[in-house]
């Protein structure tokens, strides 16, 4: 039975308002939170568009004892627009630290697990290197390549990966316009973050129920890590 129902919530950090969708059992359970971050023209409803026979990314991560919270961006759903000046992913990753470590609190989850894509990656992404006030297990994006310029993911992320200390998961492209996931590039950005204890590279995948049960997966082994210490699952 897929997940059905979804609640609306809103927080305030420091007179910003953050709306979010949330699913999933109520009480903690011995899976990771969630944290669905999106990208440009998406708020968090993207998270619940059905991409297979088995549903959205929240019918399959609810369905297997996960809650979602889906966090609509600054300017998207219901969350407030910042002055142009303001609009920065570093300013977006604050602003969504500070809620997600206030969710965190509330919903007592001792691990907690990034999803981004495309600008909500490199916001993810951004999150992780900051080293946040909650218990961040592990971080996956998808499409990060739309914000990867034809300069590489080098210049994109500049000096952030070797700041990220939980394991990530990326999704890429194969065929990309920006920026080719062959396996050179790669492996070019696995070895940017250094200080991830480890890194998986999914290419050639679109969002389908095939690369939602790859997160949840990773998920898992992010969280086998940092129970047990041990380097991955598979």
């Amino acid at each position: 039975m897929l997940a059905q129902q979804r609640d609306l919530f809103t927080h305030d950090v420091g007179g910003t308002t953050l709306t979010a969708v949330t699913a999933g059992p109520e009480q903690p359970t011995d899976r990771p939170l969630i944290i669905a971050l999106y990208g440009g023209t998406y708020t968090a409803r993207y998270g619940d568009v059905a991409g297979s026979r088995h549903g959205s990314f929240l019918d399959v991560a609810t369905t297997i004892g996960h809650r979602v919270v889906a966090f609509d961006r600054p300017g998207y759903g219901g969350s407030t627009p910042l002055d142009p000046a303001a609009n920065t992913f570093e300013r977006h990753a604050e602003l969504l630290s500070a809620a997600i470590t206030a969710v965190t609190a509330d919903a007592g989850s001792r691990e907690v697990f990034l999803v981004g894509h495309s600008i909500g990656g490199m916001i993810a992404l951004l999150i992780a290197a900051s080293r946040p006030d909650f218990p961040l297990i592990g971080v996956s994006t998808t499409g990060l390549r739309a914000v990867i310029p034809s300069g590489g993911a080098a210049e994109a992320l500049g000096s952030l990966p070797p700041d990220v200390r939980v394991p990530v998961h990326c999704a890429l492209a194969e065929l990309g316009a920006l920026w080719a996931g062959n396996p050179e590039n790669v492996g070019a950005f696995a070895a940017m973050f250094t200080s991830a204890p480890f890194v998986s590279v999914t290419r050639g995948t679109g969002h389908s129920h095939a690369l939602h049960l790859r997160q949840l997966a990773f998920a898992a082994e992010c969280a086998a890590w940092a129970r047990n210490g041990v380097e991955s699952v598979r």
